[in-house]
């Protein structure tokens, strides 16, 4: 296995990414999934704040989308909205999300 090094954050002005851990993965792909994850909860621990959208102002914006009157019953429209929250929180989220995976050489071991 390989170590790699991961870096996560913000785009704007929270400073990109930044290294964050170094670790062990069996592809690069699994390294970048995790420099992912650690984006999205560095993005939770923001949300709501600094102009970062939070999933109730999410879930206020599907409510403009999408009309209760276009569905059979509250359960389906309750599903519906919940989707296209997610869909625009996933969206907002995307956008601000800055992550990379370097290769732990000898060279950058001990740079960050």
């Amino acid at each position: 296995m390989a170590r790699y090094k991961i870096y996560a954050g913000l785009n704007g002005g929270f400073g990109r990414d930044q290294y964050d851990h170094t670790d062990e993965f069996a592809t690069e792909a699994l390294a970048e999934e995790d420099a992912y994850e650690t984006a999205c909860s560095v993005y939770e621990g923001y949300e709501g704040s600094h102009g970062l959208m939070s999933y109730e102002e999410a879930l206020d914006e599907a409510q403009g989308e999408i009309s209760e009157e276009d569905y059979e019953d509250e359960e389906s429209y309750g599903k519906a909205l919940e989707e296209c929250a997610d869909e625009i929180i996933n969206e907002q989220r995307e956008s601000w999300l800055c992550y990379h995976v370097e290769l732990e050489t000898e060279e950058n071991k001990e740079e960050d």
